[in-house]
């Protein structure tokens, strides 16, 4: 039985941060070691977590919260958290909290910033992109769905489609591997202000004049999300 869709994205995602369990964790990294599909999702959840953790700013969690933690833990009361009655190690308890704490602190943070997010497809409906922006969108990461888009004497450039101004480029879209694009204020300023984005195809390094020259090959709709 393969694993595909709704499933499999949860899995990969899951076990991208590591919250599978140890059986769950083991069959799904045989699968990704003979199944080209499974071990391509993974690599897609692995990317785009890798970049959103970058826009998560670091917290510093209140330095009474894990003393106290621990001095329930070590007090000897009963239950799963008894490190007495379960003789489990209390640095490693210890440790494992801290992760806990860490990966708690980073979720509440993506939770709270709004996401600017996109996805392009064909015209069966299969995906071909990507995108995902922090709020202020000074950065726009590009996933790859699917590999040899782009032809090799060709570009593909993605442009910012603001509501009542002209279109504005975001740079060149990446031809196999994702990528974060880095994006000026002024470009940031037009993500911001569009409710689509689009895709055309221009010369090697992009349109010479600052305005799309090519055909437009896809678009899509801007979504924001909490």
């Amino acid at each position: 039985m393969k694993l595909r869709g709704d499933a499999l994205e949860l899995i990969a995602g899951s076990h991208v941060l590591g919250t599978t369990s140890l059986r769950v964790r083991r069959r799904f990294e045989r699968m990704m070691a003979r199944d080209p599909v499974v071990r391509s999702a993974h690599d897609r959840w692995q990317q785009r977590l890798q970049a959103l953790g970058g826009w998560v700013p670091l917290v510093r969690p209140d330095p009474r919260t894990l003393p106290a933690l621990l001095a329930r833990i070590q007090g000897g009361g009963r239950g799963w958290l008894s490190l007495r009655t379960q003789a489990f190690p209390r640095a490693l308890a210890a440790a494992l909290l801290g992760a806990c704490l860490a990966l708690g602190g980073v979720l509440y943070q993506l939770r709270q910033q709004p996401v600017l997010t996109a996805h392009m497809e064909d015209a069966q409906g299969q995906g071909l992109w990507s995108f995902a922006a922090p709020a202020d969108g000074s950065r726009l990461e590009v996933t790859v769905l699917r590999q040899g888009l782009i032809p090799a004497d060709r570009a593909f450039e993605l442009w910012a489609l603001p509501d009542g101004g002209k279109a504005v480029s975001l740079g060149l879209m990446p031809p196999a591997q994702g990528a974060v694009l880095r994006l000026t204020e002024v470009q940031a300023r037009a993500l911001r202000a569009s409710t689509r984005i689009a895709i055309t195809l221009e010369p090697p390094g992009g349109s010479p004049t600052g305005v799309a020259t090519g055909p437009i090959l896809h678009v899509a709709p801007l979504n924001r999300r909490s």
